[in-house]
């Protein structure tokens, strides 16, 4: 592989990313002010709470196992299937674990109405693990 390919593929892929993330920014952006006008003030405290341990989870579903097939060189479709099931039973048990600890959380903050919030908006760690 020549050194102009490789820059070319480094700066393609650089260029994607970025793009994807800034998308995904402006995505969650548009969202969060469209949240806050539909809501009430106590109810959008309630969904950016929520936000805070979907994220952490949200985490180490999508950083981590697919970022390995990169370093792989030469991954085979066992290995993206692998990859793929792991990352999806790894979503599956967090999201259990969020299931689970979600009335702790709902005592801890004193609002009954998290729990609920927490399971439902919980679904999205399965979802972005696919």
């Amino acid at each position: 592989m020549e050194i102009s390919e490789v820059k070319n593929k480094t700066i393609s892929g650089v260029f994607w990313r970025l793009a994807e993330r800034f998308l995904a920014q402006l995505i969650s952006f548009v969202v969060s002010i469209v949240l806050a006008r539909i809501l009430m003030p106590d109810e959008y405290g309630i969904v950016a709470l929520v936000m805070v341990f979907i994220n952490i989870m949200n985490s180490f579903v999508t950083n981590g196992l697919g970022t390995s097939l990169i370093q792989k060189k030469n991954a085979d479709d066992l290995d993206f299937s692998t990859m793929f099931y792991a990352g999806l039973i790894l979503a599956t048990i967090l999201y259990f674990i969020l299931v689970a600890i979600s009335p702790l959380i709902s005592k801890i903050y004193n609002n009954s109405n998290l729990t609920i919030v927490l399971i439902v908006m919980g679904l999205k760690l399965p979802i972005a693990s696919i």
